[in-house]
């Protein structure tokens, strides 16, 4: 009898030792960082789209992070860079951790650092952290608010086409979703919509008179020396990278430092 009470006594400890340790980390929070009307350019740098907020008591650790992404319109994995070729993550990758340690508490910032994971899936991808990191043991001072962060960045093939009229919106819009650690509450972003790129619209000679001859007579509709060429509208310079995407009536321009070499094209 005292050897079976003996035993009994071991097994309530042990199941109570196991019940405080799960209890040691509470539920964890999700948030988005994203608002209504979302937008993210091509080629984007490092944007955080969710926020991970745990506590720990009994020095738990954060191994993995799954997230889902989910196309509204166009989306495909090719739109993010590297997301699933390149493990483990850097901080060029796709998709990947942050951890909060920057200047601002619980906000994603420059100073923020990245955390190494090994990367696995699609559409559901798990981000496992090539060393596990530990959970705050409070969510006060340093530890308030968000301590990780999902952040990714866009390749330059993501569309951000927009046509008025019958063309309509061929901009790529998405979704990321939180799934472990499970969030106390469904965490899911707003929609994510990619913007059209922003051009500098640098106005041209739109006029179409030039001169052909050594009496520098002006014939309406020719460009110097070869009337197969017109100037028939403003050409829009893109910003991000100013020496590709240009758009010519009939065939590409060189690249634009090379305009500023070439002497005005006089008036009728």
């Amino acid at each position: 009898m005292k050897k079976i009470m003996f035993l009994g006594i071991i097994l309530v400890s042990v199941f109570a030792f196991s019940s405080v340790g799960q209890a040691a980390i509470t539920t964890p929070a999700g948030s988005s960082e994203t608002v209504a009307n979302q937008g993210i350019l091509p080629k984007s740098g490092a944007t955080a789209v969710l926020g991970l907020n745990m506590v720990a008591t009994a020095g738990e650790t954060l191994a993995a992070v799954t997230v889902t992404f989910a196309s509204v319109y166009g989306f495909t994995q090719g739109d993010l860079t590297d997301t699933t070729t390149t493990s483990p993550t850097t901080t060029d990758s796709g998709v990947t951790l942050y951890q909060d340690n920057g200047s601002i508490t619980g906000e994603f910032d420059t100073g923020d650092t990245h955390i190494t994971c090994n990367i696995a899936g699609w559409a559901t991808v798990t981000l496992t952290l090539v060393d596990a990191d530990a959970i705050p043991a409070n969510d006060t001072g340093a530890n308030l608010g968000d301590d990780w962060f999902v952040v990714i960045r866009t390749s330059d093939t993501i569309s951000g086409e927009y046509y008025e009229g019958t063309g309509g919106d061929k901009r790529d819009k998405f979704t990321v979703q939180l799934i472990t650690p499970t969030p106390s509450a469904t965490t899911i972003t707003d929609t994510i919509t990619c913007e059209s790129r922003v051009v500098d619209l640098t106005p041209m000679r739109s006029d179409t008179n030039s001169y052909t001859n050594a009496s520098n007579t002006y014939y309406p509709g020719d460009y110097p020396g070869d009337s197969t060429y017109r100037f028939k509208h403003f050409v829009p310079y893109e910003m991000e990278d100013p020496d590709n995407d240009y758009y010519w009536y009939d065939g590409p321009l060189p690249p634009r430092a090379s305009f500023y070499q070439c002497s005005p094209i006089p008036r009728s």
